[in-house]
């Protein structure tokens, strides 16, 4: 039978008050209408929504004693009941519908939404909370009557009135207590502002309870230290970029984040921000990242220490320790669960030592100093990630590179990082400037010094070429002394980093050459060169085969011949040139910003509940 079909059977026959298996149509005495109106009445706004509204006794009710509302709707499920209800109440505008599908409404429509006696009759309350809190404006109130299965009650059903509760035909399938309604509220971003014994036998026992529910927003706690802006203030890097993306996306969400003055968050809505100025700036040296790093460890633990009464979760949104440490020991000490997300691999191997870090390091031709300093703080991320309650890899591979290192499988979630595809089109054009651009941290580890190189090649083919650089970092003097040593100061634009103009730059390139041989963790770069129309060169790695092996527009090379081939080859064939540009803002589809957030958001819904 279907529920629709049950509910207009329960609401037009008569019940028998003899017989305890047939289900009782709801009946509001005036004097239970009045102590349940005198304890929620100050959470009722103007606009108010009866979900489950039956014949409309409470909200007629309302509309008699409470002045002060607007507007009323009533939604049930039942033709027998609307039609009921129009008679005892012709001003009353019904809706028919179910209350765990899609309500049929507008988002953030009531200031108030009511369920008397309705939630333990639903299939899907996940669905119906979901909805709930998608209508409701902005500190609204969700008032709910249900029955309330303390422990005591339950003891005392189980022996003497089983037979009373849980008759075949009861409606009721939802039984709750206090602590499994908080539960479920708090996985839907409900927070109980109210709570009280309805009714009760002999004022010992609840027969219900009145609760109220305000829709507010869960506050996470962060860290972004952004070590690559300590030495170049207002640079970023991928890591940054791609935390930005996702906390402004999480709209949610409340948020509580300490960064280095001039970092990349400003101040919104849902975002509050706390900045440290660093004791030493502009100076390249791994000791003075040291003395940084410790200043920014304790004053940064401190800062979000003194906002965790209000944090419920803490989020470490990279690895990096300067981000991972302070979010991992306020989360310990306060007793907060902890998200971690692992960008990079540069944990991979079949080792679970220090020392296995350490050639992944060098790998990337850091130097022996840089390496040592940054794998023994990587070390001892690791060693702490196993006490994360989640970790959050951006692809399979970064989930792999953690794996036989005594992390609980169970701990893994995988979200690929999207961009956002329309206002990332708004970058592309069909009439190209540059024939070639590198656009990353000016790393030798980037391979800024094989785009040089092969810009050098080039020149004999095409001495009029047009190239650019865009981005920041320690090699950049060396890149500009390079560039002038080779005598392409007429051919190369180094035009340092840049926030939302690089876009243009970059749509406006016939090929990113992105020579990397870093431990990437996705490749944010590519992603966002092909939505602005520009096909990609770079080198193979596992990361990239699996984000981008099955793209047309991404070009992945084994080595820097093969890589200065199919560029020297694209370059001089106009028509492969425009195909691939085409495909290029095709196959940015794959790449949306909207289901990462999706993702985001579902996992810490599960953390928080």
């Amino acid at each position: 039978m279907k529920k629709s079909n049950y509910y207009e059977k329960y609401w037009s026959n008569p019940q028998s008050d003899n017989d305890m298996h047939v289900a009782d149509i709801p009946k509001w005495p005036i004097k239970e209408l009045k102590i349940f109106y005198l304890n929620i009445r100050r959470f009722i706004g103007e606009d108010v929504l009866d979900i489950g509204a039956g014949e409309g006794i409470f909200i007629n009710f309302l509309k008699d004693n409470h002045k002060s509302i607007k507007s009323i709707e009533a939604l049930e499920i039942s033709e027998n009941a609307i039609k009921r209800g129009k008679e005892k109440h012709p001003w009353l505008k019904y809706t028919q519908g179910s209350a765990d599908t899609k309500l049929p409404y507008k988002e953030e429509q009531f200031d108030t939404i009511i369920m008397t006696d309705v939630i333990e009759h639903l299939l899907d309350v996940d669905m119906t909370l979901s909805e709930c809190y998608r209508i409701l404006k902005p500190g609204g109130k969700l008032i709910l009557i249900t029955p309330d299965f303390n422990l005591l009650k339950k003891m005392i059903i189980s022996i003497f009135f089983w037979e009373k509760f849980f008759y075949p035909n009861n409606p009721h399938v939802r039984f709750f207590t206090r602590k499994s309604m908080k539960n479920i509220m708090k996985k839907h971003n409900f927070k109980e502002v109210f709570y009280k014994w309805g009714l009760t036998w002999y004022g010992l026992m609840p027969q219900n309870m009145y609760t109220v529910y305000e829709k507010s927003k869960f506050t996470i706690g962060s860290c972004l230290a952004n070590p690559n802006g300590w030495r170049n203030p207002g640079t970023f890097g991928g890591g940054e970029k791609i935390t930005k993306d996702t906390f402004e996306g999480l709209k949610e969400y409340n948020f509580e984040i300490v960064q280095t003055k001039n970092g990349i968050f400003t101040k919104k809505d849902n975002i509050n921000i706390s900045e440290l100025q660093l004791p030493i700036e502009k100076t390249f040296h791994p000791l003075l990242d040291v003395i940084d790093f410790i200043y920014w460890f304790f004053l940064a633990s401190v800062k979000l220490i003194e906002k965790i009464k209000i944090i419920d979760l803490v989020y470490s949104p990279t690895t990096n320790a300067a981000d991972f440490l302070p979010c991992f020991v306020v989360a310990k000490l306060f007793n907060k669960k902890l998200i971690a997300k692992c960008q990079i691999t540069i944990y991979e191997g079949n080792g679970n030592s220090y020392f296995n870090i350490y050639s992944n390091y060098r790998h990337e031709n850091n130097s022996l100093t840089d390496s040592c300093i940054r794998s023994i703080s990587a070390y001892i991320t690791l060693v702490l990630l196993r006490r994360c309650d989640v970790i959050i890899c951006l692809t399979d591979g970064v989930k792999k590179s953690l794996s036989n290192k005594d992390i609980p499988y169970e701990k893994f979630e995988v979200n690929y990082h999207g961009i956002d595809i329309a206002r990332m089109g708004m970058y592309t054009y069909n009439e190209k400037v540059y024939d070639l651009c590198f656009m990353s941290r000016i790393e030798e580890y980037k391979g800024i010094f094989d785009f040089i190189a092969l810009c050098k090649e080039y020149q004999k083919i095409n001495p009029l070429f047009r190239a650019i650089v865009i981005g920041d970092g320690s090699c950049l003097s060396s890149v500009k002394n390079k560039i002038k040593e080779l005598e392409l100061n007429d051919n190369i634009e180094v035009l340092g980093f840049m926030v939302e103009k690089r876009f243009i730059y970059l749509g406006k390139s016939s090929l990113l050459i992105f020579p990397t041989i870093a431990k990437e963790g996705l490749g944010l770069v590519i992603a966002e060169a092909i939505a602005c129309g520009t096909p990609v060169v770079t080198y193979k790695n596992r990361i990239f085969e699996e984000v981008f092996g099955s793209l047309n527009s991404v070009i992945l090379c084994e080595n820097y011949d093969k890589l200065k081939k199919s560029t020297f080859d694209i370059l001089s064939d106009k028509d492969k040139l425009n195909l691939l540009f085409k495909k290029a803002q095709l196959e940015a589809s794959n790449f949306d910003l909207k289901e990462t957030i999706l993702r985001e958001s579902s996992i810490i819904r599960s953390m928080i509940s």
